[in-house]
């Protein structure tokens, strides 16, 4: 079923209340809509030379959405990973010059900064990163856009540009459980 019009998509992210995130175009901000296709409304807008917004990826509690913010001079080294709430729709720059950033593992981020994944801490109360990120693992030589995909359950895959192979790491989360202790969860 169709749910919105995306002439250039540039990623989405099924969110657990069944409203879906995407990125229809290059140069626009992340819309939201529902799974049956009603509602197609703006998530966020870039803001004066900025890029489009694309890659976006959920907080597994589905408050926050950690996406990329492509710089308007189209260097990647000026690429940035914001962070909107879904519950208010505000939105502020998370960490710069990354390519794409994933939040699927409760209280970490783990973000593709050249031939580096990077990873860190994430506060879910603040939507910040809690300490300086680290390089975590060394790619083959990244091309724009994720070539990394996470699970909750702690698989990684990575993925070559013009090969045809994936690595993949089982359990990967205990690399991310060095960084230090995930935040508390928020008081229900």
């Amino acid at each position: 079923a169709t749910i919105a019009d995306a002439p250039e998509p540039l990623g989405a992210v099924w969110l657990r209340d069944g409203q879906i995130v995407l990125a229809r175009s290059a140069r626009e901000g992340l819309f939201i809509v529902g799974a049956v296709g009603r509602n197609l409304q703006a998530l966020t807008t870039p803001r004066t030379a900025e890029g489009g917004h694309r890659w976006p990826s959920a907080q597994p509690d589905g408050s926050a959405i950690v996406f990329t913010v492509a710089s308007h001079a189209e260097r990647a080294d000026q690429d940035y990973a914001g962070i909107v709430s879904t519950r208010t729709r505000v939105w502020g720059r998370l960490l710069d010059d990354v390519a794409a950033a994933r939040v699927d593992v409760p209280g970490y981020l783990v973000a593709q900064r050249g031939q580096d994944l990077i990873a860190g801490a994430i506060d879910s109360r603040t939507h910040a990163i809690a300490g300086l990120p680290v390089a975590v693992m060394r790619t083959p030589a990244m091309q724009p856009g994720p070539r990394f995909a996470m699970s909750a359950a702690g698989t990684l895959v990575v993925a070559a540009p013009g090969d045809a192979w994936l690595q993949v790491a089982l359990d990967w989360t205990a690399v991310l459980r060095r960084l230090g202790p995930p935040p508390l969860p928020l008081p229900r």
